[in-house]
């Protein structure tokens, strides 16, 4: 079942209008969240990142409560238990030709699935990183609907394997569908978000659990040259987290300890 507009709605059944603007242009903003047992992670992050979103779109304020449609939506559809992907859409609504209409009327989906087995796969064994030139991309540093940077640069790597962009200098900016860090001696190292990449939800809890824990939460340019030196981890919020194996064929050295009390970390961050 999805939730669709304050309703919920079958699966198969269609529920988007062929005048849909985030059919005709990918005129919208989404969320990807996990849920454990029933209980959304960082919930609050995530709707304020798409309230974020919503509003440099110049999208009207939200009219539904997204937080009972999540639980709306794990209720239908039996996912009370066990590790659930969860995915909040919305566009402008309905609307042909570019400009958008001066009073929109956003279509809002939710909807809720197993983790799929590649995801335990991955944080258990870790993944392999190849490095990119980054795509012109508009609007970097918003959840936008318009992912087709990331749906190709996925498409020309190969199985398994997660791109990582490079800007002009070598640095290093995120992952096609992750957030990279280094770990040294005493922190983390990140890419700075600078308006060049998309800050996800797990590098802001991993980041907030650095200081927490009095280590050093470095965000400034990340060469690619000391990405490959390594330990080095890759997040976003439905992996949390995982280990990176090789950058571009080279072996990586490991950071098991650090990466086990992650783990356990994002679990704490449930919304209830």
């Amino acid at each position: 079942m999805h939730w669709v507009d304050g309703r919920l709605a079958p699966s198969h059944l269609p529920v988007l209008r062929a005048d849909d603007r985030g059919f005709l242009y990918g005129d919208g903003a989404f969320e990807t969240l996990r849920a454990v047992d029933g209980r959304p992670i960082a919930l609050h992050r995530h709707l304020a990142r798409l309230h974020a979103t919503l509003a440099a779109l110049r999208f009207p304020p939200l009219t539904i409560d997204p937080r009972a449609a999540v639980g709306a939506v794990l209720e239908a559809n039996g996912l009370q238990r066990g590790e659930v992907m969860v995915r909040l859409r919305v566009s402008r609504g309905p609307g042909e030709g570019p400009r958008p209409p001066a009073r929109p009327t956003p279509t809002v989906v939710v909807s809720a699935a197993r983790l799929p087995d590649a995801v335990p796969r991955k944080r258990a064994r870790g993944v392999d990183l190849v490095t990119v030139r980054a795509p012109r991309r508009a609007l970097p540093h918003l959840k936008t609907a318009s992912y087709l940077a990331s749906v190709m640069a996925l498409a020309e790597s190969p199985d398994d394997v997660e791109p990582i962009w490079c800007d002009a200098t070598d640095a290093v900016l995120e992952g096609a569908t992750t957030n990279v860090f280094v770990v040294e001696a005493g922190g983390l190292w990140t890419p700075a978000d600078d308006g060049h990449l998309l800050p996800g939800i797990a590098r802001a809890v991993v980041l907030d659990w650095a200081r927490d824990q009095g280590l050093d939460a470095r965000e400034a340019p990340l060469p690619r040259a000391r990405l490959l030196e390594g330990p080095a981890f890759v997040t976003n919020a439905v992996l949390r987290v995982a280990p990176v194996r090789s950058v571009d064929g080279v072996e990586l050295p490991g950071a098991a300890d650090r990466l086990a009390a992650l783990g356990a970390h994002f679990d704490a961050c449930a919304d209830g």
